[in-house]
């Protein structure tokens, strides 16, 4: 004979058959579940359970731990190797520096003479030919025998640059080459 119990999807009270007869659902999961046998409940197979760690160790554990606490607070109010006399004598120190060299006079003239940069380092890349990089940085084609001039290891070899190659680009200022 099978137990009556009520279908948990209408309510219906009192269901002895696997299917309800009211909303047809299949109970035989349900029926299934109620005749597996109760197992004991987990929370109370732990707390009877020791947990394992020996008390020695964790009480070493929590004294490290304050330990660490004590010397943290100590460690704050600890006074600093530097204390405010030595911050006053080097303050004290600096000053007399600074009054030094404020008492010094400029004795180099501004120069009048222009400075010449020689030019810049090139890299070549895929493509570049001299005639392009004339075009490039001096806007004449013609001027590629500037480049030439400051990189001798281009003679007899203009048409074949090799990526990579590192050039000296000269400044076009007719002062500067």
């Amino acid at each position: 004979m099978t137990v009556k119990i009520p279908c948990p999807v209408c309510d219906r009270p009192g269901v002895v058959e696997d299917i309800c007869p009211n909303c047809e659902t299949d109970l035989t999961l349900i029926r299934g579940l109620m005749d597996l046998p109760v197992a004991p409940s987990p929370q109370s197979s732990v707390i009877n359970k020791s947990s394992g760690v020996p008390s020695w160790l964790l009480l070493t554990a929590i004294a490290f731990l304050a330990l660490g606490i004590v010397l943290g607070g100590i460690g704050v109010y600890w006074p600093t190797q530097n204390t405010v006399s030595q911050l006053q004598n080097k303050v004290g120190q600096l000053q007399d520096k600074i009054a030094q060299t404020e008492t010094i006079q400029a004795t180099t003239k501004p120069s009048s003479i222009q400075t010449c940069n020689q030019g810049f380092e090139y890299v070549v890349r895929g493509g570049d030919s001299l005639s392009l990089l004339a075009m490039r940085f001096y806007g004449n084609a013609e001027q590629q025998t500037l480049i030439v001039q400051k990189n001798p290891s281009l003679e007899g070899r203009e048409d074949f640059l090799e990526i990579g190659d590192k050039l000296l680009i000269p400044n076009p200022n007719s002062e500067c080459l």
